[in-house]
């Protein structure tokens, strides 16, 4: 039974009969465990984060984020995550690695992490402050309490100046995202009759 494992100091638990079926009396007979030492790489990669710059206040809401990291076996994935979303991977560059982030006006948390060949991860924690103000929205199309007859709603909105994307969703359905164009986010979302 092949057991695919990092480098490094493991413990190893075989069970036996773990529904205790066979109607043996000791159950510790049915438990073995040994520790075993995986030879390879278990050293970390080295990452260096070169922005944003911890404990920073920003202007845009569009963060770049910078990056190196190197190791001896090779470097297989570098990705961020913003506060307590999901981990997302940036893009590999001739000077590193690099990536936008989009965050709203406030404070933030910004986790890089690098995972080399051998799957021995690294993570840098950063923090950062966007001071932009919050967006501004003024509904243009398809206001609150409008009646359809079709399966779809079509929705304008005036977005704030520096607006890059809006969201627009139904009956506390999924968020859809609308692209803004001159100032204004227009889009058909589709509905659910119900």
């Amino acid at each position: 039974l092949p057991w695919k494992v990092a480098s490094g100091s493991h413990t190893l638990q075989v069970v036996v009969d773990p529904d205790n079926e066979l109607g043996e009396p000791d159950r510790i007979n049915n438990v073995a465990m040994i520790t075993l030492t995986v030879p390879g790489d278990d050293a970390k990669p080295t990452l260096n984060v070169t922005r944003p710059a911890n404990d920073v206040s920003l202007p845009s809401c569009v963060v770049p984020v910078q990056a190196t990291a190197t190791d001896d076996g090779g470097i297989a994935k570098v990705e961020v995550k913003l506060d307590a979303g999901l981990w997302q991977p940036i893009t590999t560059t001739s000077s590193g690695y690099e990536g936008l982030v989009l965050a709203q006006p406030g404070a933030h948390e910004l986790r890089v992490r690098a995972v080399d060949s051998s799957g021995n991860p690294v993570e840098s924690l950063l923090k950062f402050t966007i001071t932009a103000p919050l967006p501004e929205a003024t509904w243009i199309e398809s206001r609150h309490g409008t009646s359809v007859d079709q399966r779809s709603l079509p929705v304008q909105l005036k977005t704030g100046e520096g607006a890059a994307l809006a969201g627009v969703r139904v009956n506390n359905g999924p968020w859809r995202k609308v692209a803004v164009e001159n100032g204004v986010a227009k889009s058909d979302i589709p509905l659910q009759y119900g």
